[in-house]
């Protein structure tokens, strides 16, 4: 383990940890990340505080810690949500990062730069664009639990709604579906009309298969 410079700047702790244990030169990092030794001098005495994410995905291959502490130290100090979104589309790629992505989001949620429901319309357009399913129930997750903090009600029904349509199709998660499909009845006046049908008809076909008519009707 080598010293630490800057206690306060994972990324220059990083660049200076890789030169002195490797005796590189700024020339020498230059040429293995294909940025500037300017930008890599300026980050490692602590003049540029946040670097461009585009600067620490390229050093970060030849940094001596893993992708995944590179990205967590980052995200702490990053504010702009497309940025955020960027990161997130990133790490989602790698399954090295990918357990990184509810953090990712949250960070983005509570992000100064925008206002709350147009971040929860940007994760919620995010999350509805991906393919895996497993992630996008990890996400509409995230987007759940903070649309119960802040009482915003349109996307806590939505982020419902979707998680119940992916976790029904599992026949293992039918019951927890299920249950989960009924607290959904709550917030039916935020859903859009199609919304509406769509939920009814698909809670209907498995209260029937459940043989829970009692209990939904």
């Amino acid at each position: 383990m080598v010293d630490i410079k800057h206690q306060n700047n994972a990324i220059a702790d990083f660049i200076f940890q890789l030169r002195k244990e490797r005796n590189l030169s700024f020339a020498d990092l230059e040429e293995l990340t294909g940025v500037s030794r300017g930008v890599l001098h300026k980050i490692e005495i602590g003049e540029t505080k946040h670097p461009e994410y585009k600067t620490v995905k390229a050093i970060s291959p030849v940094l001596l810690v893993p992708y995944f502490q590179v990205i967590e130290g980052y995200i702490e100090n990053e504010n702009r949500v497309d940025t955020l979104l960027e990161i997130l589309a990133d790490i989602i790629s790698r399954e090295e990062t990918c357990s990184l992505a509810p953090k990712v989001a949250l960070r983005l949620l509570e992000s100064p730069n925008k206002g709350t429901e147009e971040s929860l319309q940007r994760l919620f357009n995010f999350t509805q664009s991906i393919k895996d399913n497993s992630l996008k129930v990890t996400l509409f997750e995230v987007i759940i639990q903070y649309s119960r903090w802040h009482g915003t009600m349109p996307y806590l029904a939505k982020g419902l709604f979707q998680k119940y349509l992916i976790i029904r199709l599992d026949l293992k998660q039918m019951e927890e579906s299920f249950f989960d499909g009924k607290e959904i009845l709550k917030y039916t006046d935020f859903l859009s009309h199609e919304e509406k049908i769509t939920y009814y008809i698909r809670m209907g076909l498995q209260a029937f298969a459940l043989k829970k008519h009692e209990e939904w009707c």
